[in-house]
Order: structure tokens, then sequence, then C-alpha cells
């Protein structure tokens, strides 16, 4: 698993550096996640991952697949990775080149979970104080975890803010013991 995030960012790093090239982020991004999306479909990743099945076929199945829908460079990439038998990494791939492109446009990613879905006031609340702090623009990704009681747990990269009841009993019952 670790091997692979490493691999995947290598990927991701070289892609980044090609994209700067002509500042195509966006049509990189575009499609990279078209190919991670069409991957999740379990026959099509079994087809690209599997040995049983010949690199020339493989290849004629991603030129009928992906041959309208990507440019010269994307595809021999998309070939790349499956030559080199690393296909099932594409969705971390894509993530990778996400995290890097938000790195490159001063855009953090801000995590908060809770019981309920939270306000669009207290949302704003939480992208104006991250700004704040971070200098940087966020991005509020929304979970709901119904084992939260209440309260609200704020993820900021590494950085985690638990505001929730379930941790507060937690540490109580810690202190306690």
């Amino acid at each position: 698993m670790i091997k692979d995030t490493k691999i995947a960012k290598r990927y991701a790093r070289a892609l980044f550096d090609i994209a700067s090239e002509d500042q195509s982020y966006n049509d990189w991004l575009d499609k990279l996640k078209l190919i991670s999306d069409i991957g999740e479909d379990e026959n099509f990743a079994q087809v690209l991952n599997s040995t049983k099945i010949s690199l020339s076929k493989k290849m004629n199945v991603i030129d009928e697949v992906f041959k309208s829908q990507l440019n010269t460079l994307q595809l021999n990439f998309l070939k790349l990775l499956t030559k080199n038998e690393s296909f099932s990494i594409i969705q971390d791939i894509h993530k990778q080149f996400l995290d890097q492109v938000e790195k490159l446009n001063n855009i953090i990613r801000v995590s908060v979970t809770s019981p309920y879905k939270i306000s669009h006031d207290l949302k704003d609340q939480i992208s104006n104080l991250v700004n704040e702090i971070s200098g940087s623009e966020s991005v509020i990704e929304e979970r709901i975890d119904s084992e939260l009681i209440g309260g609200v747990v704020i993820r900021l990269g590494d950085t985690v803010i638990d505001g929730s009841i379930k941790n507060k009993v937690k540490q109580l019952r810690r202190e306690l013991v």
C-alpha cells in the first residue's frame, strides 16, 4: 500500500511537470477523473489488470474506449500504466495530481464530520476561519458519521480538531479510570 502511494506520487509528479509546460492542469484533472471513473468499473479494471490477457489486446481496449476522449499524450500515459501493471493505482494518481494542483492554486481541503448535515452558516464560518488562519482558499468536504453524538471533527491535512461529544466522553472515561 505504501509502495503504491509512492508510485502514484511519482506518476502524479511527472504528469504535473508535463501539465506545467502548457498550463493544462485542468485538462489533465478532467482526463484523470474520466480514466479513474471508468477504472472503477470492475470488468474494465479486470481486463487491464489481468495477466491472462495479452498486452496488445489491452492496448486495443484502451484505444477503443479512450481514443476519442484523450489526446495522444494522455493515451500513451494510460498505455504506460497498463504496460507497467500499474492501472490499479489510477485513483491514487488522480488524487495525488489533484493535491498538487490544489497546492499550486493555494487551496486547502477541509473535512468536516458531524452526526448531521451542517448548516451553510457553519460551513461559511469554518471556511472563513480556515481562510484567515491558513491564507489559503478552503474547500469544505462534509461527512456524516452517525456514531458521533454531537459536535464536529475538522481535518485540515494532518491536523485534526476533534470537538465531538464522542471524543469528550472518551477523554472523560480516560480521566476517571
